[in-house]
């Protein structure tokens, strides 16, 4: 089984976006931006891709359980929740994350000696 569950909701503005839920406890769900969000508890790049998993919270709201590590707990978390979405998601589907591919000779910089 898979640990993680892909699913679509209307936020709170009503705009529709795409969540991954983490299946076991604590049942971290994160949601996928464009842009990162400095002031994100997690916010984690898609490699290649102008795509960020954000913390969104756990499946029971804003609630986040308290450990002596948790902020490292969901840091490693997102960081496995972006692996497995670019994996099963969008290099799965290349053709519905186009729009969202970084084009490498758009980010190179010329350079000259002169």
């Amino acid at each position: 089984m898979s640990p993680y569950v892909t699913f679509r909701d209307t936020d709170s503005m009503g705009e529709l976006r795409y969540y991954v839920l983490q299946r076991q406890y604590p049942n971290f769900v994160g949601v996928i931006m464009e842009r990162p969000n400095p002031d994100s508890l997690a916010c984690v790049p898609i490699s290649g891709h102008n795509l960020w998993v954000h913390f969104a919270g756990t499946i029971q709201g804003m609630y986040i359980p308290l450990s002596m590590n948790m902020k490292k707990e969901i840091e490693d978390a997102f960081i496995d929740m972006a692996l497995w979405y670019s994996t099963n998601r969008v290099f799965a589907n290349p053709g519905k994350y186009k729009k969202f591919k970084i084009n490498a000779s758009s980010t190179e910089q010329p350079y000259s000696e002169d």
